[in-house]
């Protein structure tokens, strides 16, 4: 399966992003500029991208960094062995933890989903020889399918992230700490 990257000037296809096995219901993109990895030098290149986040039914979420790496997977993440994923969004830039990407899974066997959430800033204390290794946090116990996602952050900087289900509650949660439902009337 696929997801196309589209100019908004000209509605010309920029790139198209190959690789998932099953549909990709979400895509989200952000900008991010890290240090290169390549050199040890004190004068290391910055580099600059627009991010892509694509996730998949196949249970797998793909970073892509077109700019830079053209249309291979930069990275490849698999969130949840049991079941798919259904939703990926980037912290908003406005947020201090903006390198924060929130993806979305679903295991309908069980009914049960779960929101993890990985530091996408290369070089963070997850990655290792140039690859992330795993989400930062987990976040489970949904009940039923997460349909959408928001964040803000509080007073303190925190982020917060709110998370609606099919099962009619929308939970709010701060990623250390456990937050009050709000069931749907």
């Amino acid at each position: 399966m696929t997801a196309r990257i589209w100019s908004l000037c000209d509605g010309q296809c920029q790139a198209i992003l190959r690789g998932h096995k099953g549909i990709v219901p979400s895509v989200s993109v952000t900008s991010m500029a890290y240090q290169s990895a390549q050199s040890e030098q004190e004068d290391t290149d910055v580099i600059t991208c627009n991010l892509f986040a694509t996730v998949s039914g196949d249970g797998h979420c793909r970073l892509w960094d077109v700019q830079n790496h053209g249309v291979s997977p930069w990275q490849e993440m698999s969130g949840w062995s049991e079941g798919g994923a259904n939703l990926c969004m980037f912290a908003p830039k406005s947020i201090r933890r903006s390198n924060m990407l929130a993806t979305c899974h679903i295991d309908f066997a069980r009914q049960e989903a779960r929101v993890l959430m990985w530091d996408v800033q290369p070089g963070g204390k997850l990655w290792v020889d140039g690859k992330l290794t795993g989400p930062c946090r987990q976040l489970d116990n949904f009940r039923a399918k997460i349909e959408d996602l928001a964040f803000t952050q509080n007073d303190a900087g925190l982020l917060i992230m709110a998370c609606c289900s099919a099962d009619g509650v929308i939970r709010v949660k701060q990623p250390n700490h456990t937050m009050p439902e709000i069931a749907a009337p």
